[in-house]
């Protein structure tokens, strides 16, 4: 009986240890920074950018001591997260091409993922090429508390590469909030600012409320 548990004990470590020297020997260690935030990763220039994911996947490279992890919805590795133990930042490949125009292929909001909902897209297409009339002001230095930022990626682009602005549910009604630059004081931290809350007609609001942690709350409209 000892020696069976002790074979079984020793396979176990035989297999663990094989799947950790295959893991170490799988991982390409030959990236290198050629600039803040760029990377050359398998004969590939890579530039810092931010787009929205749902998921990082597994490490495929290292770059100093800096994870190359691979983006979940992007097969091609044309979108990389490079990871440290106490930073990240994100990276496209220099010869990849972002469509900028053509049919909406993905929607993310605050990062969940959309990819067949054709209503959540003609609702999308409503809102960037639609002037809607109805509306308020608020004044806030936190409008992530009230509203969920969403991109989208056009044609076959796999994440969210464009910002086209916020979505939330503000005094009852839920309201689009155009791309708005944001004022930072001498500290950094945000200041008060004046948003345009656009109310998002009826007949595209099912579409667009389908993201499950929206914050229903209210706050002063501003005149």
């Amino acid at each position: 009986m000892i020696n069976k548990r002790l074979f079984i004990l020793t396979l176990i470590i035989a297999l663990v240890s094989g799947y950790l020297i295959m893991k170490y020997f799988s991982i390409d260690r030959s990236g290198e920074f050629i600039a803040d935030d760029e990377i050359k990763f398998k004969g590939e220039e890579y530039k810092s950018m931010y787009f929205a994911h749902a998921k990082v996947g597994k490490t495929i490279g290292k770059v100093d001591y800096w994870d190359i992890n691979e983006i979940k919805e992007d097969k091609g590795h044309n979108f990389l997260e490079v990871h440290s133990f106490l930073d990240n930042f994100y990276v496209v490949k220099k010869s990849y091409t972002i469509p900028t125009q053509g049919s909406i292929n993905v929607v993310y909001i605050d990062n969940y993922r959309y990819t067949n909902n054709v209503e959540l897209k003609n609702a999308i297409y409503f809102l960037l090429n639609t002037e809607i009339n109805d509306g308020f002001k608020i004044k806030t230095d936190n409008i992530y508390h009230y509203a969920k930022e969403v991109y989208i990626g056009y044609d076959d682009c796999p994440v969210g590469t464009e910002y086209i602005g916020m979505i939330g549910y503000i005094n009852e009604k839920l309201v689009y909030i155009k791309p708005t630059e944001r004022i930072y004081s001498g500290n950094g931290s945000p200041e008060e600012q004046i948003y345009y809350c656009y109310i998002i007609p009826n007949q595209y609001k099912a579409a667009l409320d389908i993201y499950p942690y929206y914050i229903k709350d209210s706050i002063d409209i501003v005149e």
